[in-house]
């Protein structure tokens, strides 16, 4: 016992409580609003993020649909197309054979 006065562990307790209690549950307090702003922020965050993941699936669903629309579009035209210039290839033969005949028959007559 120094001076009257004893020094027990409750009582560091109690000058610390004092001296800093308050300041240290202010610190507390604020640290406590950080971190709910982040978990909040956070959250907010990833939910964004999810948006946005499927924003960007459907848009890319939606040309991969378009772009194999127009890939059947442009087969169809083309093939088509293949089939038009396959008749009119028969008809040039058509013709050079016909005219093959005739010519063949003028040759006979003038003989």
């Amino acid at each position: 016992m120094e001076n009257g006065y004893t020094m027990n562990g409750n009582g560091v307790e109690q000058i610390r409580e004092i001296v800093f209690g308050q300041s240290l549950r202010e610190i507390e307090s604020k640290i406590s609003q950080v971190r709910t702003n982040v978990e909040q922020n956070q959250t907010a965050i990833l939910n964004t993020i999810e948006d946005l993941k499927n924003q960007l699936l459907s848009a890319i669903g939606n040309a991969e649909n378009n772009m194999l629309a127009k890939i059947q579009e442009l087969q169809q035209y083309t093939e088509q197309e293949l089939q038009r210039l396959d008749r009119a290839h028969v008809d040039r033969q058509s013709l050079s054979d016909a005219l093959a005949k005739v010519a063949n028959a003028i040759n006979t007559d003038e003989q």
